[in-house]
């Protein structure tokens, strides 16, 4: 004999034979079936929502008038998660003008001049002027002061004298530089050796170790370096040559139109 108990969560399935003890039982869930009624029950239920009153135009505009105020019923209404319902846009979403205006506008290492020093003269001024910077009780009027040659008193000092002359000349300078120089005369020694020289405008990070040769370090006269020809010259030499090529093309393409037109 078979029984079974039919509900909404589960069904219990026993087994009898000979009016033994059960030899099989089971336990299996199932989800909740809604019969045909339920769906009008369902319906039923949102024509009963609660739903917000609303005034007329011309009663909301007589309370703006007159000042007075409404408490206002808060709204039950949901919205869904779409673009429509969303304020803004997302940063990826910006114009390509907006984004080339935020980056003109914005300002990077402003602090640091855009003209890189370039002569002996110039250095010796920008030194007097650091070092009458830094030094606010103590100032020198000529670069061969023999002040310029003495340790800085502390790193506060040290520090404001290279930021000054950093912001100045237009060059940066490393931190291992930084710890090694200790007076400021041996920062002339190290623009007149680093930058003045322009070792390092030949500096690449791409070939951090390579190896400069000038006919100055030759004294052989069998012994010929060719100059170094800059990535900036070579270009420009480049425009040019491929300008050539295209007047000359336009040229050849304009004497054989008229040819053809002629025969």
């Amino acid at each position: 004999m078979n029984l079974t108990g039919i509900s909404h969560r589960f069904y219990v399935s026993c087994t009898v034979k000979n009016g033994s003890l059960p030899l099989a039982r089971s336990l299996h869930t199932t989800h909740i079936s809604s019969d045909f009624f339920s769906w009008f029950k369902a319906r039923k239920a949102e024509e009963n929502e609660a739903k917000v009153p609303t005034k007329a135009t011309t009663e909301l505009i007589k309370e703006i008038e007159s000042g007075k105020k409404s408490k206002s019923v808060a709204n039950t209404q949901k919205l869904k998660l779409t673009s429509e319902n969303f304020i803004g846009k997302e940063p990826g979403q910006l114009d390509r003008a907006e984004h080339q205006r935020l980056v003109r506008e914005a300002k990077f290492n402003n602090w640091i001049s855009k003209d890189i020093v370039s002569s002996e003269r110039r250095l010796d001024e920008l030194l007097i002027e650091s070092y009458n910077e830094s030094y606010p009780g103590d100032k020198i009027s000529a670069s061969s002061d023999a002040k310029l040659d003495a340790k800085f008193p502390d790193l506060v000092t040290k520090f404001k004298f290279t930021k000054f002359l950093q912001a100045k000349s237009g060059c940066m300078i490393s931190d291992y530089k930084l710890t090694i120089l200790n007076r400021p005369s041996q920062y002339k020694e190290f623009f007149m050796d680093e930058i003045l020289s322009g070792k390092q405008a030949r500096y690449k990070e791409a070939e951090p170790h390579a190896i400069h040769l000038t006919q100055e370090r030759f004294s052989s006269p069998n012994i010929y370096v060719v100059p170094d020809v800059d990535v900036k010259s070579q270009n420009k030499n480049y425009r040019k040559i491929m300008q050539e090529v295209r007047l000359s093309e336009a040229e050849i393409s304009r004497r054989a139109m008229e040819d053809a037109a002629r025969s």
